[in-house]
């Protein structure tokens, strides 16, 4: 299943960053954290991502048979773009009151 082994690993990163997009903070530091915080998440959300790719890449590139016809899934790939977009909006310069 998806959310075996690193899957679990992304599913916690991913429920952390959403979390700390509700949170509230009236300091600047705070918020200054908490999006230095969201670009770690994506990065080893994305890092997660890519090894697992990449393991499933080597799998079926020495495979032979019907073990060759397996694919990287889709829910790989949103986990990569949803980590690259977490990164993108984690760059942009949080507006402070």
């Amino acid at each position: 299943s998806g959310i075996d082994g690193d899957g679990a690993i992304t599913l916690l990163l991913g429920a952390v960053a959403a979390a700390l997009l509700f949170v509230t903070t009236r300091t600047n530091e705070a918020v200054v954290r908490r999006v230095r915080v969201l670009r770690v998440l994506a990065a080893l959300t994305f890092l997660a991502a890519a090894v697992t790719g990449g393991n499933i890449m080597n799998t079926v590139w020495n495979a032979e048979g019907d073990a060759a016809s397996f694919s990287v899934g889709w829910g790989l790939w949103i986990v990569v773009l949803a980590s690259i977009l977490g990164a993108g909006v984690a760059m942009v310069k949080p507006r402070t009151a």
